[in-house]
């Protein structure tokens, strides 16, 4: 086997690692190995949150593994595990996609963005997890991928529920498969078309010309590149035993190998041995033996400067709302978040929570401009589309930076993410006298929050009667919107959740050490 075979197989093998993770991040507690193992092990992750929380993040020194192999071997991750370059491989070779333009030229741009993100980061603001390479494929899965797979399987069981023979098999199945591939309620993301249509873009750009993203605009790529100067893994050409034939231009993935053949950009190279396989003549060898001649591309002065104040405007636009900074506080964040300033600094999109949520019914949700720029994309809890359930603690079990804490299940008993309130002119016994208990009779607090009065109500007609209405008994509330979700009442509910009460992590309330 060579060894561009067994870079293949070992893609392969960690791209179904990552898919194995990605699927038992909704099962139950007592994993063995995180299931935000890959996020943990980026690197740029790591930094910019550090930077940008002004903490240590403890789960995310793993990364320090992949930063030693590409001190030694180079961007061996970029060529042999990223999940999103092994998905743009796969998808070059369905395509049968060619390198159809040489983009030397746009090599720099991802270092500028990169240097942007870091700027950014000083700052106080975390905006790399647009481009991250981890961060973005993650998402992708949970709030476009997933919910394809679940609607296109239950699309085929039904039309199989059809065929009687098949009715009890096609029940144990799904019996066994409900809570990851077939939850018993469809995955609804308000913000799926967005994040659909920015991975599809990256998909268009590879069926052009081959790891697009990858070779231009990828910010881990340009750190792993400005960390492989020392590396010792390194490509050699026999110069007088090379023909020119170009072809090793031709299959290099991205782009690393400049018009003097003999030579190679260490910064791009991902270690993919195409160019090994390919040589008619036997000339070009990837060891740990005999110096290398480097290609060397020098970064205009001009240009940095105008990255890094790219960086200081990201962060100034992000810094102002559109709404309002008082109504930001309108967003009910999940159980276990740390203050909403360093949530959002932490916070790095991944949507680990959301896809651990997902079982209870979509509460947590992709933000949009709900609570301004900086909170742009961050998970937040609607209870018009789920609750939080009252006996689960996986969103708390899985974030890579502590943006949330993970918590014990008495702990998040007592945890308070926000608080119901009654609008007496939607719900049904205030607003026509019509008796209702659904709501308190599905409110999970051992001592209901929401209990009754009885009060004589006088009908159109004249006639009266003695009926039960409801109240929040704001001490036993912990806003998980079961209340709002099931609320009976067409259209706008009766009932409804904000966080008013909400207690982050660290105020030492509720629970909280």
């Amino acid at each position: 086997m060579t060894v561009r075979k067994l870079r293949i197989v070992t893609q392969v093998l960690f791209f179904l690692f990552f898919l194995y993770l990605f699927w038992i991040t909704s099962e139950i507690s007592g994993r063995l190995i995180p299931v935000d193992l890959f996020l943990r092990a980026d690197p740029l992750l790591a930094v910019t949150g550090i930077i940008a929380a002004r903490a240590i993040i403890p789960a995310m020194f793993i990364s320090v593994v992949v930063i030693i192999a590409t001190l030694l071997l180079g961007r061996v991750f970029c060529g042999w595990v990223c999940p999103m370059g092994t998905t743009l491989d796969l998808t070059s070779r369905i395509g049968n996609t060619a390198n159809r333009y040489k983009l030397n030229k746009t090599h720099h741009l991802k270092y500028y963005l990169l240097i942007g993100f870091l700027v950014a980061s000083i700052l106080g603001f975390q905006l790399v997890y647009h481009l991250d390479p981890i961060s973005l494929i993650t998402r992708t899965f949970t709030v476009v991928i997933l919910p394809i797979l679940v609607k296109s399987f239950n699309f085929i069981f039904n039309l199989l529920f059809n065929i009687k023979p098949l009715q009890i098999p096609l029940l144990q199945i799904q019996s066994s498969m409900v809570d990851s591939l077939l939850p018993l309620e469809p995955y609804f993301f308000q913000s799926a078309f967005v994040l659909g249509l920015i991975f599809t873009i990256i998909i268009g750009f590879e069926l052009y010309s081959r790891r697009t993203f990858c070779q231009s605009v990828c910010p881990l790529g340009a750190l792993l590149g400005l960390l492989c100067k020392p590396q010792i893994l390194t490509r050699k050409v026999d110069e007088d035993g090379c023909t020119m034939c170009a072809q090793c231009q031709d299959v290099c993935k991205t782009n690393a190998i400049p018009d003097d053949y003999h030579e190679t950009e260490l910064r791009e190279c991902i270690q993919c041995f195409n160019c090994v396989d390919t040589c008619p003549e036997n000339v070009i060898t990837i060891n740990f033996t005999g110096a290398a001649q480097q290609h060397k591309t020098d970064f205009t002065r001009r240009k940095l400067v105008f990255a890094g104040a790219g960086g200081i405007a990201g962060a100034a636009f992000t810094g102002i709302s559109f709404i309002r900074p008082d109504e930001s506080s309108k967003l009910i964040r999940p159980p276990g978040t740390v203050s909403e300033k360093e949530f959002v600094e932490r916070c790095v999109r991944c949507y680990q929570c959301i896809r651990a949520c997902a079982t209870s019914g979509n509460f947590l949700q992709p933000s949009l401009l709900e609570g301004g720029w900086e909170s742009l994309l961050s998970p937040y809890g609607v209870a018009a589309t789920g609750y939080c359930e009252f006996n689960c603690t996986l969103c708390t079990e899985v974030c890579p930076t502590d943006a949330i804490k993970e918590l014990d299940m008495e702990t998040k008993h007592k945890t308070i993410i926000g608080l119901a309130f009654f609008d007496k002119n939607r719900c049904l016994p205030y607003k026509d006298g019509t008796p209702c208990i659904v709501c308190e009779e599905h409110c999970p607090t051992p001592e209901k929050a929401i209990q009754f009065n009885e009060e004589e109500y006088t009908y159109p007609d004249g006639s009266s009667r003695v009926i039960k209405v409801p109240y929040v008994v704001e001490n036993l509330c912990i806003g998980c919107g079961i209340c709002e979700y099931k609320c009976p009442v067409e259209g706008a509910p009766g009932i409804y959740v904000t966080n008013q009460t909400e207690r982050s992590y660290n105020t030492g309330l509720y629970g909280y050490p």
